[in-house]
């Protein structure tokens, strides 16, 4: 079995816990640690891997895995698994659980009135033009507002509700 300390060697990278090692992800600076290795023998081979730059966690597996010497993987193939045969089958599941696991859920009925309350808004908004946002813009930020924002990505509502610590209200 490796080391975490010969896989942070491997990776380029810093051992950061008893399991986990950071490193530069694929096609990153070796200055970098925005990768994540976590040994888990749940998972397919022994390891999960996250990339803190966004990366797809399957080139990111794949670079780590070219980096360790290991085979190119393959799901459910024993003989280029770095794992045992036995469990080949379980490790598959488990991939393939954490993966559902992170695929979008329905909105929640708070998430939903949310929405519904920023459409309203933006709804009721207008064109900023000639507005106390296009002067704040220009006088403040020091920012022209083009013509192509106005209205279609900035939006300008006289009494827009704001956050006060506890409670909401109109202005």
């Amino acid at each position: 079995m490796i080391s975490i300390r010969q896989i942070a060697h491997a990776l380029g990278g810093q051992v950061a816990g008893r399991d986990t090692v950071l490193a530069p992800g694929p096609g990153h600076s070796r200055r970098d640690r925005w990768l994540a290795v976590l040994l888990d023998p749940s998972a397919p081979d022994g390891f999960l891997v996250h990339s803190h730059a966004g990366d797809d966690w399957r080139d990111c597996r794949d670079y780590v895995r070219q980096r360790l010497g290991l085979p190119a993987w393959q799901p459910g193939d024993g003989r280029q698994r770095a794992i045992p045969q036995q469990h080949v089958a379980k490790w598959d599941l488990a991939a393939i659980d954490r993966e559902t696991e992170s695929m979008p859920q329905p909105w929640t009925e708070d998430e939903l009135a949310r929405i519904d309350n920023a459409q309203r808004i933006w709804n009721e908004a207008t064109d900023p033009r000639g507005t106390l946002a296009e002067k704040y813009l220009r006088e403040h930020r020091k920012l022209d507002l083009p013509d192509e924002l106005a209205g279609a990505v900035l939006r300008f509502h006289p009494r827009c509700p704001r956050r006060d610590e506890t409670t909401r209200r109109m202005e």
